[in-house]
């Protein structure tokens, strides 16, 4: 009969505390609210370059995407944590998209961009400032004029 050291012993004291001490603990890719994120750009993607949007895309980036998060992340949070993970290139800072996967701010002429709508209604804070509580339906909508969006009452889609 084989017998343990002091030292085997301790090896195993170690991993049985560590295996214990992550039981309950909640995974960091998990969250506690769900809603669905779509990356729309339907309105231009006939002039759009073919590595920008594959024929497969129907013209958007993401669509009806479930997205993940925590109570009180903002839309900003919630596209970060997405475009990142889904490896999309994006420039957003200060609550203002100004570019998602090779998409940018001004494309289309000076008055072209991103709009985002939460439950097919533009808000009037930025991304930064939206927070969510959880089943909002998420879309950015690029327009070639975003006088297009305001024609249409705000109505996304």
């Amino acid at each position: 009969m084989k017998t343990f050291t002091k030292g085997t012993a301790f090896i195993l004291a170690v991993f049985t505390v560590a295996a214990l001490s992550s039981c309950g603990k909640k995974n960091e890719n998990e969250h506690t609210k769900t809603g669905t994120l779509t990356v729309d750009c339907t309105r231009v993607s006939a002039e759009l370059d073919s590595e920008i949007l594959s024929a497969e895309s129907d013209g958007y980036i993401l669509r009806d995407k479930e997205v993940g998060f925590d109570e009180g992340d903002t839309v900003e949070d919630v596209l970060k944590d997405t475009l990142t993970s889904d490896r999309i290139a994006f420039d957003i800072s200060d609550g203002y998209v100004s570019g998602i996967g090779g998409v940018n701010t001004g494309d289309f002429g000076e008055l072209s961009g991103w709009l985002y709508y939460v439950n097919d209604e533009i808000p009037s804070v930025g991304v930064g400032e939206y927070e969510l509580s959880g089943g909002e339906d998420i879309k950015l909508v690029y327009y070639a004029d975003y006088n297009e969006a305001f024609e249409a009452d705000g109505a996304a889609g």
